[in-house]
């Protein structure tokens, strides 16, 4: 008997596994060297090239490539500037959860952003599918959690099929104030608010690394010298405030500077910029804490013995060969020499080249908008960020201190959009055009005017793959599959009650206690960090993984030793989390597959 073809629903959960995991992939797959000059567009330019990465590239080309400014740059931007900063940073062999025997910050911070790639991804190769709105009338309860998800939904139907885009744009010109906007707008404004503050709370609080990466975030902003950018932002003369920018960000002052210049040498180190100093100095003081720490541990009465510290000394300086047979190090200097110390610099010609690519805007955005009050409301809402995530001397926040946080701070975000639109005319209709240029590849309107859309072509290939299958190898995916779309439901019901849980209880203080915010991507975020392999506990002993309990609990020791961190609403969170069926059989038999479909699919589309 033939295998049976996938339903609707059977399609779209397919769909959105190999999704999930191919985004993710790829993204992990820049731990390696190859990666990026694997790529494609544009770093490669040779025609019928297949992307390595066919996720992210599509997005790029798709969407970052048209960027005002950035569509200008040459190839040579890319082949020689970005693409050596890209293939030093992967060849510096940085160390991997697995190593460390906990999850680190640069895996936190790389699932999340596949948790949230895989979205415009999917929709990128499978488009949106047109439907009617759930209000036609645009009459919505704004602060209502099911209202607020219904007009988030229709807007961005409006905004891929109908004229919203121009709407918002025209709307933004006319008032500063979210309040004067319609209600689909202010309702899908609160959708957005809600789920940005769940992202944060679940960065920040719930993560075992929300306190690391609180610390680096902090140890920057004290960095910066915001008084003598706001001072540089009050020159009148837009080429005399670029060309004091430039100086004040990415000058470097030093003895191989000036020899280099006058040609005295060649090659000499030239020393660090502003932002290449900042860096530094935030990877240093973490460096510094991690060689304290290591110095206690070797003082401590459970130390290992001197032939085991000796060892691991040994063997930081092995080579990658080595390094992948029996990985055991954790290096942070090596972020800090490829971008502040690489001789030549990689990072400074790359922000040179933009800041010449972007001068018109700068000028134009300098012309429109008070620059310096924008980055003094910019340091006030980090100021007030910092403040509620450290959360000293009290419980720490929930999700609704977040959304507070944001919605007191939205309206400088109003202040400036409607500056810019309203002074800065031919910006503003350069991205007007740029976003019905993005929201264009969402269509699932069929390219060749035939009535074969995308949606259509992604269902039938996604069929054939699994009919391509034994019966017993297709009865078993069909079954994953079903799991797996019965997972998906469960975790977008329950994101909705989770919104609704976070505004139900009024002034009766109950939203504090919410340990979990919405959003179905939080919960596949996790899976992600649950699934990642992590060091045995013993030499014969079988491999961890993230969602072991001492891994977490040893996750919230930061670099100085010391825990942080909220455990119990870590705790709490997981309770209220689904686990994520077992695809595996799946993923082994129609992975390779999906991804080969990608690369030609991406290539068919150029």
């Amino acid at each position: 008997m033939a295998p049976q073809s996938l339903s609707r629903e059977q399609t779209t959960a397919l769909f959105n596994l190999l999704g999930h995991y191919e985004t993710y992939s790829e993204i992990e797959s820049f731990k390696s060297p190859k990666a990026i000059f694997n790529y494609g567009y544009p770093f490669q330019t040779q025609p019928g090239f297949k992307p390595g990465s066919p996720v992210l590239q599509r997005l790029f080309s798709k969407v970052v490539l048209l960027l005002p400014g950035l569509k200008t740059v040459s190839s040579t931007f890319w082949e020689s500037r970005v693409l050596p900063l890209i293939s030093a940073l992967s060849s510096a062999d940085l160390s991997e959860s697995y190593d460390k025997g906990i999850l680190g910050q640069r895996k936190t911070l790389s699932t999340a952003s596949a948790a949230l790639l895989e979205y415009v991804g999917r929709g990128s190769f499978g488009g949106l599918r047109k439907q009617d709105l759930n209000r036609p009338d645009g009459d919505y309860d704004v602060g209502d959690p099911v209202d607020d998800a219904s007009a988030w939904e229709d807007l961005v139907q409006q905004g891929v099929y109908g004229s919203a885009i121009d709407e918002i744009f025209k709307d933004a010109e006319r008032t500063d104030k979210l309040e004067d906007h319609p209600p689909r707008v202010q309702a899908a404004h609160r959708y957005i608010i809600l789920n940005l503050a769940s992202i944060l709370h679940y960065i920040f609080v719930i993560s075992p690394k929300g306190p690391s990466l609180l610390t680096l975030l902090e140890g920057a902003h004290k960095l910066i010298p915001y008084t003598m950018i706001r001072s540089t932002l009050k020159i009148g003369n837009a080429a005399s405030m670029i060309n004091a920018m430039v100086r004040v960000v990415l000058a470097k002052a030093s003895v191989g500077a000036v020899t280099n210049w006058l040609g005295v040498s060649q090659g000499a180190d030239e020393g660090m910029n502003l932002l290449q100093i900042i860096v530094s100095t935030v990877l240093g003081w973490d460096v510094g804490s991690l060689k304290k720490r290591a110095s206690q541990i070797e003082k401590d009465k459970n130390a290992p013995s001197k032939e085991q510290l000796s060892k691991l000394r040994d063997y930081v300086h092995q080579d990658r060969e080595e390094h992948e047979r029996c990985r055991k190090k954790s290096n942070r200097q090596r972020l800090v020499d490829v971008l502040c110390r690489h001789n030549p610099d990689l990072l400074t010609p790359i922000l040179r080249d933009l800041v010449t690519a972007y001068e018109p805007i700068i000028r134009a955005v300098h012309n429109a908008v008070n620059l310096s009050g924008t980055v003094y409301d910019a340091q006030v809402f980090i100021d007030d960020f910092i403040k509620l995530s450290k959360a000293e001397k009290r419980s720490h926040p929930s999700v609704s201190d977040y959304v507070a946080l944001l919605e007191k701070h939205q309206s400088s975000t109003h202040r400036f959009l409607h500056q810019v639109t309203k002074n800065g005319k031919e910006m503003t209709e350069e991205y007007r055009v740029f976003t019905h240029e993005v929201t264009k590849h969402f269509q699932q309107s069929a390219p060749d005017s035939s009535s074969i859309t995308n949606d259509d072509r992604m269902r039938d290939a996604l069929n054939n793959l699994v009919t391509s299958l034994t019966e017993s190898e297709s009865d078993t995916v069909i079954h994953e599959i079903d799991d797996y779309a019965a997972y998906l439901s469960v975790l977008y019901f329950s994101s909705t009650e989770r919104s609704t849980a976070i505004f139900s209880g009024g002034n009766s203080g109950s939203t504090q206690d919410q340990s979990l915010g919405p959003g179905a991507y939080i919960e596949r975020w996790q899976s992600l960090l649950d699934e990642t392999a992590i060091t045995p506990a013993k030499a014969e002993g079988p491999v961890r993984s993230g969602a072991s309990l001492e891994v977490k609990k040893a996750a919230r020791t930061d670099v100085d030793g010391e825990k942080k961190g909220d455990e119990r609403k870590e705790k709490e969170a997981e309770q209220q989390m689904r686990q994520a069926p077992d695809v595996r059989r799946t993923r082994e038999l129609l992975g390779q597959r999906f991804y080969e479909l990608l690369r030609s699919w991406d290539t068919d589309d150029k």
